[in-house]
């Protein structure tokens, strides 16, 4: 089963605060729910997915295909 989402060591960071070494990976016909408190880090997880942020390291794959190099054609596709 071919993954919609990937996400391979993702870090991020700010002066009070970083996301490290995130990985997650969404299959076809599944849902997901970010949960946590204020400042968890929800807003700045989907940002990097939508490349609204620079990630520092890690990899973000969607449909497969890398974001950085195919951002147009993922963002038509998830009617961004």
């Amino acid at each position: 089963m071919k993954n919609i989402v990937e996400i391979k060591n993702l870090t991020k960071s700010y002066p009070n605060f970083k996301l490290d070494s995130i990985n997650m990976k969404l299959s076809y016909g599944e849902i997901i729910g970010l949960i946590g408190e204020n400042g968890a880090g929800k807003t700045t997880l989907i940002s990097l997915l939508l490349n609204q942020l620079h990630l520092e390291s890690g990899e973000i794959r969607i449909f497969d295909m890398k974001y950085n190099k195919n951002e147009m054609k993922i963002k038509q596709n998830i009617g961004f």
